[in-house]
């Protein structure tokens, strides 16, 4: 089975009694018209989403279990975020120590290495 045929077939589930309203739709963006959606399984353009919201939330609740895009977030992002902000806090030390605050690099040198020894494995 193709896309367009995927998208066919739930389409025609979601919407049957609102066929006739959706085909007078159009998007004031890109001119798409509903029904050349359905024809083709592709949007035109992001103001889309609003402009046919009727007919494509039942499909985006079906598809993805919400309407609403959460997103996600990569696994390792937690290892990344950690390493930038070692990499701010040691810009932050160098900064301190060559403007000869001293009291504040010692903070940021015991925070560098709290953060170091807790990101350890094991």
């Amino acid at each position: 089975m193709s896309l367009s045929a995927i998208l066919q077939s739930l389409i025609g589930q979601h919407v049957g009694p609102q066929t006739e309203e959706l085909s007078r739709l159009t998007c004031p963006t890109c001119g798409i018209k509903y029904m050349e959606f359905r024809a083709e399984g592709r949007l035109g353009c992001p103001a889309d989403y609003t402009a046919f919201r009727v007919g494509l939330e039942p499909i985006l609740k079906r598809v993805h279990r919400a309407s609403r895009h959460i997103g996600k977030r990569p696994k390792r992002r937690g290892q990344l975020d950690q390493r930038e902000d070692l990499l701010v806090l040691r810009q932050r030390l160098r900064k301190a120590v060559e403007t000869e605050a001293y009291e504040e690099a010692a903070a940021l040198r015991d925070l560098i290495r709290q953060k170091e020894t807790s990101d350890e494995p094991g």
